[in-house]
């Protein structure tokens, strides 16, 4: 199959999907233009006055470069098949680098799940000023080249799980929203949200079994704390903190409850970027005990390996990974999945797509 046999039929898959999945109120192509043209509008004017951020109502706020991917449309090449490329022409390309991220998975044994998060002006969208467009009520899917993209990857036979139409539809359903109101990450919420999805996918692989997993012995417990988001900077008020509520993570011990490791000897590796420490790591991250390998650990009933950097994280993340794998012969062995959980914004950054061996 071709690369524009694959996006002809995923446009289709597009168009019936938008009908047939998601929330109930199908956008058309027209309105999804629209709300791209109008972020392209906020993005500009925050960067007209030297910002970074674009202030929606009731106190969002949203990451010029975040507008920016979800307004550029399409961000992958249709110049190959990502079938027949090789390695030294298919950098800068995510489609093509993803694809031989999971070959070189496969070639060992291991299992990839892509996990992309979803931007957070799609899921709220309705939180930013857009003047002049109405979108209605329930808030439809707007992204439609993400979707086109993960149809795309999937006719790879890549496994991608696509968390946008659940989190718009449950965007407030938890003790919090799924994204805080003042930073560019995903809510502890979001973390919850986003574990399940993943947990009910492993638990359906036929190796899950086979594992040691006691999610009996996890307990959590949600708690109210305070942020400072990492978008306020440019506001005058820097004493006001966001309130958000963290479901804490621990486990049952001989000596009593403790906080939640991550295990480098787990068959399962969660590779990605800060979405994948937000609330875990403390520091900048916010809080501990509280992230998507916390929430994982309590879904599954058994901790993950945790390899993710700060910055952007295409490349690097996988470099580290890298680095882990040199410095243990056996590091492979036991290895069953990798989750491969990253801002979907990275997308666009083609600076951080590079061909790497994971060996």
């Amino acid at each position: 199959m071709t690369i524009d046999t694959q996006r002809g039929w995923s446009r289709l898959g597009l168009l019936c999907s938008l009908i047939v999945t998601g929330c109930s109120t199908a956008p058309s192509l027209q309105l999804m233009e629209d709300f791209r043209s109008a972020l392209t509008i906020q993005a500009t004017d925050a960067q007209t006055n030297d910002s970074r951020i674009v202030s929606g109502s009731e106190g969002w706020l949203f990451s010029v470069p975040e507008l920016l991917h979800v307004s550029s449309g399409q961000f992958w090449s249709n110049d190959r098949n990502p079938l027949e490329s090789t390695s030294d022409s298919i950098n800068g390309d995510p489609l093509a680098v993803i694809l031989d991220f999971k070959n070189q998975l496969s070639a060992l044994g291991v299992e990839l799940l892509l996990v992309p998060v979803p931007p957070k002006v799609l899921v709220f969208a309705d939180k930013v000023h857009t003047s002049q467009l109405s979108l209605p009520v329930p808030l439809p899917r707007l992204d439609q080249f993400h979707r086109e993209f993960y149809n795309l990857l999937r006719n790879v036979d890549v496994d991608v799980l696509d968390l946008t139409e659940t989190f718009i539809r449950e965007r407030f359903s938890m003790e919090s929203p799924l994204y805080c109101r003042t930073d560019t990450h995903w809510s502890s919420s979001g973390c919850v949200v986003a574990a399940r999805q993943i947990a009910e996918t492993i638990r359906e692989r036929n190796w899950f079994s086979s594992l040691e997993s006691t999610p009996e012995s996890y307990r959590s417990q949600w708690l109210s704390s305070s942020i400072h988001g990492n978008l306020t900077s440019e506001r005058a008020e820097l004493t006001d903190r966001e309130e958000i509520q963290l479901r804490a993570v621990s486990r049952e011990g001989p000596t009593g409850l403790k906080t939640v490791s991550t295990d480098p000897d787990s068959p399962i590796i969660l590779l990605g970027d800060s979405h994948t420490l937000v609330f875990h790591t403390g520091g900048s991250m916010h809080a501990t005990g509280s992230g998507l390998a916390d929430q994982l650990a309590a879904e599954l009933g058994l901790s993950v390996d945790l390899i993710a950097v700060e910055g952007p994280s295409a490349t690097a993340s996988r470099g580290k990974l890298l680095n882990r794998a040199k410095n243990d012969s056996a590091y492979w062995q036991t290895k069953r999945l990798v989750i491969w959980c990253f801002s979907a914004l990275e997308f666009t950054n083609s600076d951080e797509w590079d061909v790497l061996p994971i060996r």
